[in-house]
């Protein structure tokens, strides 16, 4: 996906500025495209954050309130904290992509989850500040390799 020309994005009328659509509900197919280390914004708890590029939707997504969205576009980036308690999760999740932790550090497995199919599941709600438009709210990522 190209990056976008920030020229041309700020010369757009403010007119013709609209929201990306909300994907209809169900599980999407994805792929993990890059990792990152950040810190989130309240607690500054450290995390792996691992961004995913959607690959197409799964059987159970209704095909026709797809329309035009293109999925190639879309991305979701899954945050697992590194603390004492939640750690966990992110071993059961290289654990679903298929890695193999045996005698394996957390450390080097980070990286290897780069390249994993991994499900998205999606789901509609009303937005809490508009009950008129919807928004999408998005499941724990899995991996496909299990």
């Amino acid at each position: 996906m190209t990056e976008p020309n920030f020229e041309n994005l700020l010369s757009m009328r403010a007119d013709d500025v609209k929201p990306p659509p909300t994907l209809p509900a169900g599980t999407y197919h994805g792929v993990i495209a890059s990792q990152k280390f950040g810190k989130s914004k309240e607690k500054q708890t450290d995390f792996v954050g691992y961004e995913i590029q959607f690959l197409r939707a799964g059987d159970d997504v209704e095909q026709s309130e797809l329309g035009d969205i293109n999925l190639s576009s879309k991305r979701h980036t899954a945050n697992f904290y590194i603390t004492p308690n939640s750690l966990f999760r992110l071993t059961e999740f290289f654990k679903s992509c298929g890695i193999n932790t045996a005698g394996r550090s957390v450390a080097e497995l980070i990286p290897e989850a780069v390249g994993k199919e991994v499900l998205i599941p999606v789901t509609c709600t009303p937005d809490k500040k508009d009950i008129t438009k919807m928004r999408n709210e998005f499941g724990d990522v899995t991996g496909i390799g299990a």
